[in-house]
């Protein structure tokens, strides 16, 4: 009798609204911790010994700094809100396979975002005005698109495995732009690792095939183990070149790169490169880098685990678990990043890997 074919569709768009009490209160809470609410000094040793008698008495006085204002919201604070939309179709197949494509979508309005204001880039003169505090305003917006497929074959002679595969992309503002007169060089279309994971599992003694019917000695040797490995697969995340130096005259984050206008992925000839590194220049002292962020591709990663267990029993009470787990079966050298600070002497080389192979194994008896 054949199969019968069955194929399932999902659909759904919702309009989630974040008018919930934490975002607000989450304000109060900063706002509470500072002057006028709030008077805080730092007290050295320095200034003599301390007690409770006399720590807080015409502490002002005592030489030491006061602690100022770091957090300022805008008056007009509007909680933001998110649309969301998905797909699926799923379709059985014959020999116990299962596929599933999905697709989800996020729109993001009026969201949060930082700023510092009268922060100015390294070698500027400082502003007359205080610094090294933050703005909470909204006004940004993102959209946010992933597509993923798999395909998973059901328990079936002892033998399950399932493969799926990711693509994720989300455009959106950067929360704290290192211009704070200007949030258009923080937009970019940042893809998430794309990621391809292959999993599977098998237990021996399953199934006609699967050596149910051998007996003595054999069986008890090859039977009841249970078998895993899992493969994944995955493109970096994005990476931004920074040209170090605080960008601000009292606080501030980094500097990008100034952008030479040559592709930051097409590596010259003859050159052993992980990117272009004549893509970037240090900017001119008193002025922003002009590269956008998240312009490189971080390195491609691949991953191997594999493991196994048995259970022997002993009589009606006594169990003997023998278990083996093993991580990057390969041994495979997996980069985990790049020095992307063009300042530094170590620039776009690699600057971290993952743990070489590593196999454990146990034994537990039960009784």
């Amino acid at each position: 009798m054949a199969a019968q074919r069955q194929e399932v569709h999902r659909g759904s768009r919702g309009i989630r609204l974040y008018y919930n009490s934490s975002v607000y209160a989450n304000v109060a809470n900063n706002m509470s911790q500072q002057p006028p609410l709030s008077t805080s000094w730092n007290l050295y040793l320095t200034d003599g010994p301390l007690s409770m008698g006399n720590a807080f008495v015409n502490a002002s006085g005592r030489g030491t700094n006061t602690a100022s204002n770091t957090f300022a919201v805008d008056p007009n604070y509007k909680n933001g809100y998110a649309q969301q939309w998905q797909l699926s179709i799923q379709q059985n197949l014959p020999f116990s396979f299962q596929t599933t494509v999905a697709y989800q979508g996020t729109k993001g309005t009026n969201l949060e975002r930082q700023i510092r204001p009268w922060v100015v880039p390294p070698g500027a003169v400082a502003a007359p005005y205080p610094t090294g505090y933050s703005y909470v305003t909204t006004g940004d917006n993102s959209i946010y698109n992933a597509v993923s497929a798999s395909l998973t074959r059901r328990f079936r002679g002892g033998l399950s495995a399932t493969a799926s595969y990711q693509f994720r992309q989300d455009d959106r503002w950067r929360s704290t732009a290192q211009n704070w007169l200007d949030f258009r060089p923080e937009r970019a279309v940042t893809g998430a690792p794309q990621t391809l994971n292959i999993n599977f599992n098998y237990s021996t003694g399953q199934g006609r095939r699967g050596g149910a019917l051998v007996g003595g000695w054999k069986g008890v040797i090859l039977k009841d183990w249970g078998i895993g490995s899992s493969i994944s697969m995955g493109t970096g995340s994005f990476l931004t070149v920074n040209a170090g130096g605080a960008s601000g005259a009292t606080k501030g984050g980094s500097n990008r790169a100034d952008a030479t206008g040559q592709p930051a992925m097409a590596i010259p000839a003859g050159k052993n490169w992980f990117f272009n590194e004549n893509a970037f220049a240090v900017p001119a002292a008193g002025t922003w880098g002009s590269s956008g962020r998240d312009v490189i591709r971080g390195p491609f990663r691949i991953g191997v685990n594999g493991s196994a267990n048995r259970t022997f029993r002993v009589g009606e009470r006594l169990r003997m678990t023998f278990n083996m787990q093993a991580t990057n079966v390969l041994n495979a050298v997996v980069v985990t990043g790049w020095n992307t600070s063009l300042t530094s002497s170590t620039f776009g080389q690699v600057s971290g890997v993952g743990a070489m192979r590593n196999v454990s194994s146990g034994l537990r008896f039960n009784f």
